[in-house]
């Protein structure tokens, strides 16, 4: 494993080979460093890359031509070492291919990279998976980064909130609160003037999980404004969690999605997973969001 650095005049990031995931995000304007920097009693990750498959499957499994396969929460990539393939002045680029482990897990070849790029205060986050198989390939793919709060010692994260802009209300969809597994049903949360307050009542039954309807831009706002906002066009889906403790756990995770974790209703099946992405031999699909420092 090792850290890649990039860095401007204003900004400055940090790569691990683990995962690809994005290990520090430091404003140098402002001297603080924006990305939760892991608690192994609260949450250890720091932005896992959510590869092949995203959130629970029913008994850690699924089910393509007719065999199961095996595969914990948000997939594997988030636990495999990438190779550094290229690097510039504003950019590097991560790349996993599928190999005889990955067949184990899931049965295609492929080849999926993650590029950072910086631009001023933004960071450019791209995920391009390649199917480098004979015939048609099923996959999901996703963020979860987690963003430090408070900012400041004397602060507590119920100082802070979410901006939705333009919303009166989110729809979260709900989930079985024993197996996690999602319901259609949907349960509406109330902002103030676009806003949710963050507060650990939120996230008691998990991740709250938004489709359309949240918009395509998050902002994090403190009591001195505004402190990023993520934006992310290309996703159809984003979740909004924090690990539910009686304490304020100081993160917050803005979550783009491409899919859905299973529902309580569907099957094992991986072909009608809700929001599942295909690709034709030889296709590639990129999707992209990017956060904004402010």
């Amino acid at each position: 494993m090792s850290v890649i650095v990039l860095e401007n005049d204003v900004l400055k990031i940090g790569v691990s080979s683990l995962g690809a995931e994005l290990v520090s995000l430091y404003d140098k304007a402002d001297k603080r460093e924006l990305l939760w920097q892991g608690n192994r009693d609260i949450w250890p990750g720091q932005a896992p890359v959510l590869f092949p498959l995203i959130g629970r499957l029913k008994n850690e499994e699924y089910e393509y031509v007719g065999k199961r396969y095996k595969m914990k929460i948000h997939g594997f990539a988030k636990e495999m070492e990438f190779g550094a393939e290229i690097k510039t002045d504003d950019s590097i680029t991560f790349v996993l291919r599928g190999n005889a482990e990955t067949k184990k897990l899931y049965p295609f070849d492929f080849e999926f990279k993650v590029r950072y790029t910086l631009n001023g205060k933004r960071v450019l986050k791209e995920h391009i998976t390649v199917n480098t198989s004979q015939g048609v390939m099923y996959y999901e793919v996703g963020g979860h980064e987690g963003y430090m709060l408070p900012l400041a010692g004397n602060e507590k994260m119920n100082d802070y909130f979410l901006l939705f802009k333009g919303k009166k209300s989110l729809k979260s969809l709900t989930n079985n609160n024993e197996t996690k597994m999602l319901y259609e049903e949907k349960k509406e949360i109330p902002l103030e003037d676009g806003r949710l307050f963050l507060n650990m009542d939120i996230f008691a039954k998990d991740a709250l999980i938004l489709e359309d309807e949240a918009g395509k831009e998050i902002e994090i706002h403190g009591p001195r404004g505004c402190v990023l906002k993520v934006r992310f066009d290309d996703f159809k889906y984003v979740g909004v969690w924090t690990m539910y403790k009686p304490f304020d756990t100081n993160y917050i995770c803005i979550e783009p999605w491409s899919s859905l974790p299973d529902f309580e209703k569907l099957g094992f099946e991986l072909t009608k997973k809700a929001g599942i992405r295909m690709l034709s031999a030889g296709q590639s699909e990129t999707l992209r969001f990017s956060i904004t420092v402010n």
